[in-house]
């Protein structure tokens, strides 16, 4: 077989083996395989060229996905999986990592602090999203026991600002308790928050639902 075109895209470039459309391949490809007209390849060498290509433009995408911001290792392969195969995704994470670009640990603690000062969630409610995002039991766990939260404290910065307009009336209050549960906090956490920031005179014992 015979390299017989490589013809310049966009951003890519469109290789030609016996004038015969193959496929498209980044210019690190071509530039560290040291490809050009007129060379011939066999079929060995011409998967490891494709494969290698793959893994160079999904180890690109990668790099511009983390741009925008950072992802946990799981997030950033199951993204990538949606352009490129298993091993060019396995491939271009394993690298990330043995960059030190991406850490797994370094994003759970992030996260979680993100997630407790900016969103003010329950530790329940943190160990859920970093579950989500493809951190395992092991790391989440070893996270949640260094993290020192008073979760009552949590609910009242919440009453406070986001909740500040819906403590009105019995109807409203029932409504914050039950965003509040479904933020992974505690109905006895919510009540003492709540017996804490609101009067009882005013709306009696029986409100809460608790």
């Amino acid at each position: 077989m015979v390299i017989t075109n490589i013809k310049e895209g966009k951003t890519l470039f469109a290789l030609y083996i016996d004038e015969e459309y193959v496929d498209m391949i980044c210019k690190t490809a071509i530039v560290d395989f040291g490809i050009k007209i007129g060379d011939k390849i066999n079929d060995e060498k011409l998967h490891k060229l494709l494969s290698y290509s793959e893994y160079v433009r999904a180890k690109d995408k990668a790099l511009d996905l983390l741009s925008y911001r950072d992802h946990s290792e799981r997030e950033l392969y199951d993204k990538l999986r949606l352009k490129f195969s298993e091993n060019a995704c396995r491939g271009a994470v394993e690298k990330l990592k043995e960059l030190n670009i991406i850490d797994d640990r370094r994003f759970a603690e992030r996260y979680a602090n993100e997630l407790i000062e900016s969103k003010k969630l329950s530790l329940r409610g943190v160990k859920s999203k970093l579950y989500q995002k493809g951190i395992n039991k092991e790391l989440i766990d070893e996270i949640i026991e260094e993290i020192e939260i008073n979760p009552v404290e949590q609910i009242i910065k919440l009453l406070e600002t986001k909740f500040s307009r819906s403590l009105d009336d019995e109807k409203g209050i029932k409504r914050v308790n039950n965003s509040l549960l479904r933020m992974g906090y505690s109905y006895s956490d919510i009540k003492s928050a709540l017996d804490e920031y609101i009067s009882e005179e005013k709306f009696g014992d029986d409100f809460y639902g608790l």
